[in-house]
């Protein structure tokens, strides 16, 4: 069982944007329901990748797959 949902990731975003002028999240590389409502709640988004091939390719996937789910 999951302890971690994607409503209490939503309430625990609130509750950071409220207090902190910055909120800094540090995700994988996978899109479970949880880490898509994180990017969801932002209007901003940083990308930090290393400047070899097979980044590029993952990011660009990403990039993709990040535009598909809107």
């Amino acid at each position: 069982i999951g302890y971690v949902t994607s409503q209490g990731v939503r309430q625990a975003l609130t509750l950071a944007r409220g207090i902190f002028p910055y909120v800094v999240v540090d995700l994988e590389r996978t899109y479970t329901e949880e880490q898509v409502e994180v990017l969801l709640q932002w209007d901003q988004i940083l990308v930090v990748l290393r400047l070899d091939f097979t980044s590029l390719r993952n990011v660009r996937q990403a990039l993709d797959h990040l535009e598909k789910l809107g």
